[in-house]
């Protein structure tokens, strides 16, 4: 049964996934496209595999929101923000849902229970978002207007929308992931200080007066657009705009391709063992949300593939 399934989803992926490309060991399923000029800009998965994420258009941007129950048919707007501003990320925690856009700054949080949305924080430039012991941990760069190279990490209180400044860079913009520990780890990008990822334990973030230094460069790499890191999982999954990288976070460096692209990979996120990507065409600009799996699949993983070749089938 797992083999014909997988095979089956292989054979989806030949038909409609052809902006992102698995490796082998690897399956890629898009998920679903949007309009002509509408890009995704930030994007989260629940534990349903549900797709909240903002859509950029020419005349505004918007939080949506996509079953997987319906095949990520039908796409219900949430909040608008009235404006084209530019998406910064979106993250859930619980019931409530974190997004920032980086042309006034603003942090918003979203009540999935009620459907209300508040401001919680203008934070210049704010880049991307990881949630971890109650704290939002928070990258931006408040020199964006100018293009200065002083991004900073800090530490955001979810309720209050206070913000403590943790670590400071001589980067542009760069993602944030932490990990069960408490540890976080920051890619700096290629156009800033030459890429890498560094990693500052919970110890130190409690301290603060972080720089970006040798001492706590963890790997070697490129460039760093997102990060998502699974819950308990050994591994970071990174993308440089163009690929999919499976990073493991034990002592000896295994980096691994998972998927690659001609086109820009934007954002990763993580539900039931399947990381999920955006990837941009901006000769067309629009975007595309791919699923990529490993294989052999877990039980969880044989669950989305269930679901997805149901919409198949209900589609044809």
């Amino acid at each position: 049964m797992k083999k014909t399934i997988l095979a089956s989803i292989v054979l989806a992926s030949t038909a409609v996934a052809q902006s992102l490309t698995a490796t082998p060991g690897n399956t890629v399923t898009q998920l679903f496209q949007t309009a002509s000029n509408q890009v995704v800009a930030g994007m989260d998965f629940d534990a349903s595999q549900n797709v909240f994420y903002l859509l950029q258009t020419n005349s505004t941007t918007q939080l949506v929101r996509r079953n997987a129950a319906d095949g990520y048919s039908a796409a219900t707007t949430l909040f608008d923000f009235g404006a084209p501003v530019f998406g910064s990320f979106v993250r859930l925690s619980g019931q409530t849902l974190y997004f920032g856009e980086n042309s006034l700054g603003s942090v918003r949080k979203y009540d999935l229970a009620n459907s209300t949305s508040s401001l919680l924080a203008t934070v210049i430039g704010n880049y991307d978002l990881d949630i971890s012991g109650g704290f939002g941990w928070l990258s931006a760069n408040p020199g964006a207007a100018t293009f200065a190279t002083q991004n900073e990490v800090v530490k955001l209180n979810l309720s209050t929308g206070a913000t403590t400044t943790l670590l400071t860079t001589t980067d542009y913009s760069g993602p944030v992931a932490l990990d069960t520990a408490g540890s976080l780890y920051y890619g700096a990008t290629q156009y800033g200080v030459g890429g890498d990822i560094f990693k500052y334990t919970a110890a130190e973030l409690a301290v603060g007066g972080l720089v970006l230094d040798a001492g706590h460069k963890f790997r070697d790499n490129v460039n760093n657009a997102d990060f998502t890191l699974p819950e308990g999982s050994p591994a970071l999954f990174t993308t440089d705009y163009s690929g999919i990288f499976r990073e493991e976070l034990g002592a000896v460096p295994n980096a691994q391709t998972w998927a690659t692209s001609t086109h820009t990979i934007g954002f990763l996120a993580n539900s039931g063992g399947a990381i999920f990507a955006s990837v941009t065409d901006y000769s067309a600009n629009r975007s595309a949300v791919f699923a990529v799996v490993p294989e052999p699949a877990t039980a969880s993983l044989l669950a989305l593939a269930a679901g997805l070749l149901g919409f198949r089938r209900r589609g044809k």
